[in-house]
């Protein structure tokens, strides 16, 4: 499995032979991706992380709690220091079928 989350609002380079250290870091800050396999419960996924855009996640379980409700699924993480800014929170991604 792979995950890649960026911010909504991200640097928009013009010239990638030209990127400043100040570029890359706020490109760096706005990107969240790591990849691995997965083992699935029917309730939690957990995703066994072999390699991380921060490395610390390398190598470590990331729990994430999985609920279907009609047409949508929720994918949703414990309460976890965020990425962005260490503070105490919860990811939620919602996914809806469309046809």
């Amino acid at each position: 499995m792979t995950v890649i989350e960026v911010a909504e609002q991200r640097p928009m380079p013009t010239d990638l032979a030209k990127l400043a250290d100040s570029d890359r870091a706020a490109l760096f800050k706005t990107l969240l991706a790591y990849a691995g396999t997965f083992s699935f419960d029917g309730k939690v996924v957990i995703h066994h992380v072999d390699v991380s855009w921060n490395n610390i996640w390398t190598g470590t379980n990331q729990v994430r709690n999985v609920r279907l409700e009609g047409r949508r699924l929720f994918i949703t993480t414990n309460a976890q220091p965020s990425t962005i800014d260490g503070k105490l929170s919860v990811g939620i991604l919602t996914w809806e079928k469309v046809e």
